[in-house]
């Protein structure tokens, strides 16, 4: 049994591994088509310049950080300081100029023609508490060496102790101011590194000087401006987009120049723009009817006038103002909406679209990031060309460097698409036929022969039949010696006999009933034959009457004499002469039959059935002599000069079968 077990197991996983090897063929041929129809620039996406430009947000931004600037705007300050409530008056500084005021923020180019859009705070600070103290920590230095020495106070003023004294009110002043003046810093996404000491040895090429405010909305409104620049046409630049769109937990990404990310006063760090994200946390107006974006994230000091980029990367706010408690704690920060920068926009007659640098420098990315085949040799064209063409956009440098290293290894396809579709069909022709010769080696695996299953049930020879009851086993037993077939002598003769044999009634089923049936008669009893032509029941008969205690017993040498019940055909036809009855030659039927060995009463009242009498055909003209009907001696009614019986296949030997002729035409068979 267990070598039984082990045998199947084997051979099931026999059956079972042709599919699993064509499965696993399928499933290594997808992979392979798959990482050769994958463009190798994928693998390498967050590791070339601009970063992950798969993402389009990251590519908008590579798109904008060019057009994003850095404006300083410098305002001159006198202050006057009275260090007691009766003295004079002493504007500083002290030589009767002024003190520059520098102040940083952020704008972008939204036109080819110089237009920049910012907040108006930024290039017209207003004189609030805020340029105050920018004017205080400016002269705090001079204040202090004058009150060291003309004062001589008991303990020395350090700049510090000047700006404390002046913000609490200890000296009066009085400030004054000038008009501020703006410049332009271009971005180092589009100068490069810049080779300098500090923003005054940036080149000129690089700045610009503010020349007019075109349109401005003041700080107390809409805080939007736009100014413009000269000498920097066909610039990088952004479009503008309906602020009505941004909804509640938009994303937007600012770029900008945070104070608090100068960390040096190298220009290539100061110029290096600064990304962060930040979400849209409701939407507000203020007292003045301005509509204004609140949103959370990291905006800082130097952001003011930064562009606010959707996920297409056009400008839906500018970075306004923050508020925040007494503390500084939880800073607020808000937008100006990009439609109050586009009424501006309008009233002006700025045309904002994009120039031929811009748009070829958006094709350039495009086509750089992109994953169709020969996309770094198309954008290695167009980033050359730009590199030609614009001087002084050094930003694409990086790009170009890169371009080129993939370029290099990429092959290039035809201009009329034939040898890429020849590649293509090249890779489709050897999936196909690997998928071939998966699909041949599976069913070469299905026709193997399998190994033979061990069994420990035995298991019939074909041609054999089970062992009977009295008999033994065996093959079908041989014909009956002297058997000779009948052959009809014409079609004719054929058709008759066929059609005779198929006049001969089948046997009914055995009914029994539910109650015990009356004794039938004599002349309804079923009358069973043996080879001696004595009627007698058969063995192993279980409804036996009660007058059969004397029957004889029945030979069991040939198991195939043991007779199926059947019965006497009714009266014979008119015609019929009329022989002895064979009931009269027949002794009666016993009525029971006592249980054999091994056999038990079926209990007190014996089972008992009633049997129908056969009905008897009709006798033809001497024509047809040798299809008449006749009693066989097995019991059952078939044609004369028959082998075997139709009904139970009994051999009937050919002495049985002489001399009835007469016997056939009786009709109380």
């Amino acid at each position: 049994m267990h070598f039984m077990e082990k045998t199947v197991g084997f051979s099931g996983w026999r059956s079972k591994s042709p599919r699993l090897l064509f499965i696993l063929g399928f499933l290594c041929i997808y992979l392979i088509g798959l990482a050769a129809l994958t463009p190798r620039a994928s693998a390498a996406t967050l590791s070339i310049p601009g970063g992950d430009v798969s993402d389009p947000v990251v590519r908008q931004v590579d798109i904008a950080q060019p057009a994003v600037v850095r404006i300083i705007t410098t305002i001159t300050g006198s202050l006057a300081v009275r260090f007691t409530p009766t003295s004079d008056p002493v504007t500083f500084p002290l030589s009767g100029g002024t003190y520059p005021i520098q102040l940083s923020g952020t704008g972008a180019f939204i036109s080819s023609h110089g237009e920049i859009l910012t907040a108006d705070h930024v290039v017209n600070p207003p004189h609030d508490q805020e340029l105050d103290q920018a004017l205080y920590e400016t002269a705090a230095q001079d204040i202090a060496d004058y009150i060291n020495t003309h004062l001589q106070p008991s303990q020395p003023f350090s700049p510090d102790d000047v700006v404390a004294a002046l913000e609490a009110g200890e000296f009066s002043s009085t400030t004054a101011y000038g008009q501020p003046s703006s410049e332009v810093f271009l971005s180092t996404a589009y100068t490069g590194s810049i080779n300098a000491a500090s923003l005054n040895g940036v080149p000129a090429k690089d700045h610009a000087t503010v020349d007019r405010i075109e349109a401005q909305s003041s700080f107390d409104a809409m805080d939007v401006a736009i100014v413009h620049v000269s000498g920097m046409d066909d610039m990088p630049s952004i479009q503008l987009d309906n602020s009505n769109q941004v909804q509640d937990l938009d994303n937007l990404t600012i770029i900008g120049y945070p104070g608090n990310g100068d960390l040096s006063n190298s220009p290539t760090d100061l110029l290096t723009s600064s990304v962060n994200k930040i979400y849209v946390s409701a939407i507000k107006t203020t007292d003045a009817g301005a509509p204004v974006i609140e949103v959370g994230g990291n905006v800082e000091h130097g952001d003011s006038g930064a562009p606010a980029l959707d996920s297409n990367g056009n400008v839906v706010g500018i970075v306004s103002f923050g508020l925040s408690d007494a503390n500084d704690i939880g800073l607020t920060t808000f937008l100006q909406a990009s439609n109050s920068a586009e009424t501006l926009i309008r009233s002006q007659g700025i045309n904002t679209a994009p120039g031929p640098f811009e748009k070829a420098w958006s094709q350039a990315i495009d086509d750089y990031s992109s994953a169709a085949p020969g996309h770094w040799h198309k954008a290695l064209q167009e980033l050359q060309s730009l590199a030609n063409n614009y001087t002084n956009f050094q930003g694409v440098t990086p790009y170009l460097t890169y371009a080129q290293s993939q370029a290099g290894h990429e092959q290039v396809p035809s201009t009329t698409g034939s040898t890429g579709a020849s590649a293509a069909l090249i890779v489709v022709l050897i999936l196909l036929l690997l998928v071939i010769l998966c699909a041949v080696l599976f069913v070469l695996l299905r026709r193997r022969v399998q190994p033979v299953v061990a069994t420990p049930y035995a298991m019939a020879t074909m041609g054999t039949y089970p062992q009977q009851p009295g008999g033994s086993f065996g093959a079908y037993s041989s014909l009956p010696p002297g058997y000779i077939p009948q052959t009809p002598a014409n079609h004719t003769a054929a058709s008759q006999y066929e059609l005779a044999a198929q006049q001969v009634p089948q046997t009914p089923p055995l009914t029994v009933s539910a109650a015990p049936l009356s004794q039938p008669s004599k002349e309804a009893e079923p009358a069973y034959a043996n080879g001696s032509g004595l009627a007698m029941p058969p063995a192993n008969w279980p409804f036996a009457s009660e007058s059969s205690a004397a029957a004889q017993p029945v030979e069991q040498a040939k198991p195939f004499e043991r007779g199926l019940p059947t019965w006497a055909p009714p009266e014979a036809v008119a015609q019929a002469p009329e022989p002895t009855p064979l009931a009269q030659q027949v002794p009666a039927q016993p009525a029971s039959v006592t249980p054999t060995e091994g056999q038990e009463e079926s209990g007190a009242q014996a089972r008992t059935f009633s049997v129908p009498r056969r009905p008897s055909l009709p006798l033809t003209d001497s024509s047809t002599t040798n299809q008449q009907i006749w009693v066989a001696p097995c019991g059952h009614v078939n044609t004369l000069n028959v082998r075997f019986c139709r009904v139970c296949g009994q051999s009937i030997s050919p002495t049985d079968s002489q001399d009835l002729t007469d016997m056939s035409r009786l009709s109380g068979l």
